[in-house]
């Protein structure tokens, strides 16, 4: 199956996918399935040119190419709706603002005195109803994928400006030193945030490490710095250990095996 996928527009990280398959339903299933969304999310195009590389005189490889592309405006105008319909449920009246960035959409609730109520206590309860929207809206879909967020008066907003400086400046620190850079643990969303900033970044690679809670961000140099390996499994030059800063927990290289493929605490971050 082919896996072409194309830059987002704001909403989602990933909102276009050409995919192949035997049939048109099983390239429809496998795409739909990397998406992470339903079929009435996505326009759906059959290419007509999926076999004219085939060299003259050879028959057609059997198959169907399709093109899905995900309706973000749909998905926006829907979650709006649910979180009208939450708000309501809470007893809370409340006016909600689209707002375009880089980084997502954001759904900004104004609520005025009730607005510290949807935040709670460092952001836990807008960071519930963010995950709640997002599944009444687009199902089982993988919040690494969805990149529509749901705040309360800019706090949300306020929140990734500082995570995007951190990022800078770890990347830069990591660019410089040749040297990794642990950040400090932060819940899931927040580090999706991190990896997706510095995906693009050249000179620098991003894993997650730790457990639970716990879990935090690391910037490395990009592969090649270190000597080989591939993505995922740092193996350090002779003589090199391990520096983490910012409170994160000491490790030193000589507790891993060369070659040994990473543990699950040593990871690109995938978690929900």
């Amino acid at each position: 199956m082919i896996d072409q996928r194309q830059p987002g527009d704001n909403l989602l990280g990933m909102t276009e996918i050409t995919v192949s398959g035997n049939t048109f339903e099983e390239a429809l299933t496998g795409g739909l399935k990397q998406l992470g969304v339903d079929q009435d999310l996505v326009d759906i195009e059959e290419l007509s040119h999926a076999h004219e590389d085939v060299l003259p005189g050879a028959e057609p490889l059997p198959g169907v190419t399709l093109r899905l592309t995900v309706k973000t405006s749909l998905i926006t105008s829907r979650a709006k709706d649910h979180l009208k319909h939450v708000l309501k449920l809470m007893g809370i009246n409340a006016q909600i603002e689209t707002l375009t960035r880089p980084h997502g959409t954001i759904l900004n609730i104004l609520a005025g005195d009730d607005g510290a109520l949807i935040i709670g206590r460092n952001g836990q309860n807008l960071e519930a109803l963010h995950h709640l929207i997002i599944r009444m809206t687009v199902g089982g879909c993988s919040r690494d994928t969805v990149l529509l967020h749901i705040d309360s008066e800019c706090y949300r907003e306020k929140q990734i400006s500082r995570l995007e400086q951190m990022a800078r400046h770890a990347a830069d620190r990591v660019r410089r030193t040749k040297r990794e850079c642990a950040l400090k643990p932060m819940p899931p969303a927040d580090r999706r945030l991190i990896h997706m900033l510095l995906k693009n970044v050249s000179g620098v690679h991003t894993i997650s490490r730790g457990e639970e809670s716990q879990r935090y961000v690391v910037v490395t140099p990009e592969m090649g710095e270190y000597g080989g390996g591939h993505r995922g499994q740092l193996k350090p030059k002779h003589g090199y250990s391990w520096r983490h800063t910012e409170g994160a927990p000491q490790k030193d290289a000589s507790s891993s095996r060369d070659g040994a493929p990473p543990s699950p605490s040593e990871t690109p971050d995938t978690s929900s």
